[in-house]
């Protein structure tokens, strides 16, 4: 074993240009085979965290014109939601989801640009979000709450000078919700990166107009949460 060794080594050495555009080739394609299986791990790894992950769907539509061309989207009237749990038995629970974008929030007399979106109650039964603070079965059902993660809890920790439990019960404001305060009733963990609803804080869909503009009013995400299996929904 030890001459096999040897001989390799002076074949290494007696051609050394080859030797090396080998290795070469072969650390790059290690390299991309490594880059690759960790790119298709986290893109199979997005939602799985969620315990109903399986049971949970998101409501698409699809329109076919005259010409014969077919849209899709994934934006529906947020009327739908109820409609889902009124009409439908396999749907369990239902719940409209926007982005409203980055928004200016107030604390302290201290402004941020934070992602909030809004939502509704169901969402926190949906959704395995960890909760790290307050009660997920009452958020969201008073009009003026208002949910945030950890990252933000800390960011206003700093600004109040007090602990992430000190926040329940504190007020924000938005830019666009002019005097309006909001209470914060819960604490999330922070969002994993591999989920594809990404936010700050949440807040109630009552305040849909004063952070979305036509356009977006007339459309909403959707997720319903089924019972047995996928159900489609079409409309024409």
């Amino acid at each position: 074993m030890n001459k096999n060794v040897l001989y390799a080594l002076r074949n290494i050495l007696r051609n050394k240009a080859n030797s090396v555009i080998t290795v070469a080739g072969l650390s790059v394609a290690f390299a991309c085979l490594i880059l690759i299986f960790l790119y298709v791990t986290q893109e199979f790894s997005y939602n799985n965290f969620h315990v109903n992950a399986n049971n949970i769907f998101r409501v698409n539509y699809s329109v076919k014109w005259a010409n014969g061309n077919v849209n899709e989207s994934a934006l529906l009237n947020p009327e739908l939601s109820q409609v889902l749990k009124d009409k439908v038995p396999q749907v369990k629970r239902c719940t409209a989801f926007r982005s409203a974008q980055k928004q200016t929030m107030s604390f302290e007399h201290q402004n941020l640009e934070e992602t909030l979106c809004i939502t509704e109650p169901d969402f926190f039964k949906m959704f395995s979000f960890k909760v790290l603070y307050g009660n997920p079965d009452q958020f969201l059902k008073s009009p003026n709450e208002l949910v945030i993660t950890k990252n933000l809890a800390n960011k206003l920790c700093t600004i109040g000078k007090c602990g992430i439990e000190d926040l329940l019960g504190k007020t924000v404001s938005f830019m666009n919700s002019g005097d309006q305060p909001f209470v914060i009733s819960g604490i999330l963990d922070n969002v994993p990166k591999n989920s594809t609803l990404q936010f700050s804080a949440l807040i109630p869909y009552k305040y849909e107009r004063k952070f979305l503009n036509f356009e977006q009013l007339l459309r909403q995400f959707h997720h319903l949460l089924s019972n047995k299996r996928k159900q489609q929904y079409n409309e024409h």
